[in-house]
């Protein structure tokens, strides 16, 4: 019964009974608004922006409704000191019972202005804010990592500058702060050029010669040379760019990760595959469905796929060259500090197509050098089969001993001579040539085979073939903890340091071990450094700690620390140099 009548209450009281509850619950929810502040990142989003110079930039606050910042306790404090100027923008007059404040609501942007002799530094930021209810926040830190470039001016580029950005990551770094898009592209393509000269690209030089003389049909024509080699190098430079982004994004290089041995054991065997294909062992062809279907898209391209040129140029990049340049780590500095994908890949890929132009000129040639078809082909053909077998020995010498490579040299070396002598009788006028060059190069094969089994003491006097020049003392760190106890002893000792990273897969390194840390003079120069060095051939957990540590992207780089342990930023060294010019970075170090 009781029941029926509470059911049966008035429309107006329960009209009244309802706003009663509603206005209730809005209080209550207003209540709870008040005892439940936004949290500090949301009441304060905080971010940082570079400025319009290399060494400015710009603090924003984005402040929630409602919410505000005191000035007074908004500080900036650099490690080492690093901040010439702060620019505090007038806020708004907040008035208490003690005194009047000023505050800044909504947004506030604070332009700093750093010295020009400090690259890297960290930043911390003091503040501290309040909501409009009466609810005030601890004071709050924000800690940033700042990396700016050197130089807050864009300047034209000489010749010199232009020389020295080949071994200065710094340089090339703020070049893409500072230069338009065209002056950019126009100097990658021009660096390109200069790194076409080195040992990272040599070795795609019979590898697309070969693609280019591997036709089943008749001699290619310039136009179709060109094309295959514009293939070709489109493929290396598009891959260039995108391994430098991925490597900048995460943090680590790609081409490092792409030396471990089942990588360079798979290019290797790709490498025997070709040769023996060269050898007409065998024809390398594709399933006959996607056979059917390439032959739609290539147009039947007879000996090479364009689609499989460009995946050989892809992988002539990524691991046969797996070489570490200033450029190349310039960019990838500047990506990782500005994310701006758009400008570090246009640059790695114009850095790209200048490393490519000699290849495409070579391969474009080749077309027009090469007479008509005939019987010279199958000795070119056998001739870029051993040239390949080459590239496999070469590839496999980052993974095997001295020694065991010396000996695949020789018997490289002495299966050619064979050829050419026993084989190839014909035409009769070379027959002389033929026999003595295969007689010189069978007897440099056999003293490759005597070093690499130990029998150097059957040499002529002064051969030294297989022994190993005496290596420079360094000491070998494989992680972090390591190097911060190498580093301390050295600073107790009141010397400086030297930490070099190397590999054996990296064919620069190697050079630079036999070039410059051999030579007599450069060792005289570094017995007064404790010399350390962080061997990356395996790419274990720790090595890959220590490359993000000191922010190195591959070998070779050297890093110099003063006798106090701070790094001399300025004299790090990326990639491959002479000897006259290390021994410059140590004359400017001391």
């Amino acid at each position: 019964m009781r029941l029926k009548k509470v059911l049966h209450l008035p429309k107006s009281l329960v009209l009244v009974l309802l706003g009663c509850l509603i206005a209730q619950l809005m209080v209550a929810n207003s209540f709870a608004a008040k005892e439940k502040p936004l949290s500090t990142d949301d009441a304060f989003i905080f971010s940082m922006e570079k400025g319009a110079k290399a060494n400015e930039a710009r603090a924003i606050f984005t402040i929630a409704p409602g919410y505000y910042l005191y000035q007074d306790r908004l500080k900036f404090i650099s490690t080492p000191e690093a901040i010439s100027k702060v620019t505090y923008p007038p806020g708004q007059i907040k008035q208490s019972e003690r005194k009047s404040e000023e505050v800044y609501v909504d947004q506030v942007t604070i332009p700093l202005v750093f010295n020009t002799d400090v690259r890297s530094f960290t930043l911390d930021v003091l503040y501290q804010g309040c909501s409009k209810e009466g609810f005030c926040y601890p004071p709050l830190r924000k800690t940033v990592q700042m990396n700016l470039a050197l130089q807050t001016d864009a300047k034209p580029l000489n010749s010199f500058a232009l020389s020295g950005l080949m071994t200065s990551q710094y340089g090339i770094s703020e070049l893409l702060y500072t230069q338009q898009l065209p002056i950019i592209i126009l100097i990658f393509i021009v660096l390109g050029l200069l790194l076409s000269l080195t040992p990272c690209v040599l070795p795609m030089v019979p590898i697309l010669t070969s693609i280019i003389v591997g036709q089943k049909a008749a001699t290619p024509s310039t136009k179709k040379a060109f094309w295959l080699s514009l293939t070709y190098v489109l493929g290396m430079a598009i891959t260039y760019a995108f391994a430098g982004i991925a490597a900048a994004l995460l943090g680590n290089s790609l081409q490092v990760w792409l030396q471990q041995p089942w990588i360079i054991l798979t290019v290797s065997t790709l490498f025997l595959i070709l040769a023996f294909s060269l050898f007409s062992r065998y024809d390398l062809r594709l399933p006959k469905k996607l056979q059917q279907g390439l032959h739609r898209l290539n147009s039947k391209t007879a000996g090479g796929h364009y689609i499989g040129v460009f995946i050989m140029g892809m992988l002539s990049a990524l691991v046969v060259s797996p070489c570490v340049t200033a450029p190349l780590v310039g960019v990838l500095i500047y990506i990782g500090q500005t994310g701006n994908i758009v400008l570090g890949g246009t640059a790695l890929f114009a850095l790209g197509i200048g490393m490519g132009i000699p290849l495409l000129l070579i391969g474009t040639s080749a077309g027009r050098w090469l007479p008509r078809s005939g019987n010279w082909m199958i000795i070119v053909k056998k001739l870029f089969g051993f040239m390949m077998l080459g590239m496999a020995i070469w590839m496999l010498s980052r993974l095997l001993s001295q020694p065991v490579v010396m000996l695949l040299w020789g018997l490289l070396f002495i299966t050619i001579a064979l050829y050419f002598s026993f084989v190839l009788t014909k035409p009769a006028k070379w027959r002389v040539m033929m026999q003595t060059g295969s007689g010189l190069l069978a007897f440099t094969g056999l003293l490759f085979v005597f070093g690499g089994m130990g029998l150097s003491q059957w040499l002529p006097s002064g051969g030294n073939l297989g022994q190993a020049q005496p290596a420079p003392s360094f000491r070998v760190v494989q992680d972090v903890g390591k190097f911060k106890q190498q580093l301390a002893d050295a600073i107790i000792a009141n010397k400086p340091v030297i930490l070099d990273f190397y590999a054996d897969w990296c064919e620069s390194c190697i050079t630079m071990d036999k070039k410059v840390f051999n030579l007599p003079h450069v060792q005289d120069k570094l017995s007064a450094y404790t010399l350390l060095r962080a061997d990356i051939t395996e790419m274990s957990r720790d090595q890959e700690d220590l490359l993000k540590f000191f922010n190195v992207f591959a070998p070779p780089t050297i890093l110099f620390f003063d006798p106090t342990g701070q790094e001399i930023n300025s004299k790090r060294i990326v990639g491959e140099v002479s000897a006259h010019e290390f021994l410059t970075r140590l004359k400017n170090n001391s």
